[in-house]
């Protein structure tokens, strides 16, 4: 089911909805490649994440629960 990850007191996106950032972080116009060198891992990784086939680590939760949240600004005032 659905958890909630709690790393030193910062709540970050819940999984699955992982995989559904990643999604809509690639609507905003990035590619995966960007995406992966701006979460620092590899496209690799990215896709794995997108399809499910691999769950990220907390660090990583966090880093695409920020970056979801800065491109949904970003695309929102375009």
């Amino acid at each position: 089911g659905i958890r909630d990850v709690a790393v030193t007191g910062v709540q970050t996106c819940a999984l699955p909805i992982y995989r559904d950032k990643v999604r809509r972080i690639r609507v905003t116009g990035l590619t995966i490649e960007q995406v992966a060198e701006l979460l620092g891992v590899s496209s690799r990784t990215v896709r794995r994440w997108a399809l499910e086939e691999h769950e990220p680590k907390a660090k990583n939760l966090r880093k695409i629960d920020a970056l979801y949240h800065e491109r949904e600004k970003i695309y929102r005032t375009r």
